[in-house]
């Protein structure tokens, strides 16, 4: 049966798979070395989606694609469905951004110091964001993957279609 895609919400029963796509796209030893492919990296990651569907206030927003053939369990009709590329969007309405520690998961996996997160990894984006776009209204994407057997399939510009489209029905 031929694939077909389907963009659409994450939801809770879709956090495993985004964690395993997560997983399988970030592992390079640099990316390990902030996002650790152990039991308590993936809680960490799975934990952060959790409280960001908890609390929209926060304006984080998960995106998935699912291959509407190809249900997880492997049976066609019957199944969950498979997510096979996910992002990560913020919708930023404006003012300061907020930090990093308010957008995961606090306590980071173990191994991982807050410090070190926030000084190597989450403040040259923060910089970054606020030289480009200060504190006006926007959109950001902060995580897009595919699965690896998935990729060349337009999947991710799927995904980046998806948020753009938001921004601009805002005028931002």
């Amino acid at each position: 049966m031929a694939s077909q895609f389907k963009i659409s919400l994450l939801t809770p029963g879709d956090i495993s798979d985004a964690s395993t796509i997560f997983f399988a796209s970030f592992n390079s030893a640099t990316a390990q070395t902030f996002f650790p492919p152990t039991a308590s990296g993936k809680r960490w990651f799975a934990d952060s989606i959790t409280a960001a569907l908890n609390d929209p206030s926060k304006g984080i927003i998960h995106v998935v694609v699912t291959d509407e053939s190809e249900l997880a369990d492997g049976e066609i009709g019957g199944g969950r469905r498979k997510v096979v590329a996910h992002s990560k969007w913020v919708k930023h309405a404006g003012g300061k951004p907020p930090k990093w520690d308010q957008m995961w998961r606090k306590e980071p996996a173990e191994g991982v110091s807050a410090e070190m997160l926030e000084r190597e990894f989450f403040a040259p984006m923060e910089r970054q964001q606020e030289r480009y776009l200060g504190e006006r209204p926007h959109y950001y994407l902060e995580t897009i993957a595919t699965l690896p057997e998935y990729r060349k399939k337009g999947l991710a510009s799927m995904l980046l279609h998806w948020g753009t489209d938001q921004a601009d029905q805002l005028g931002w």
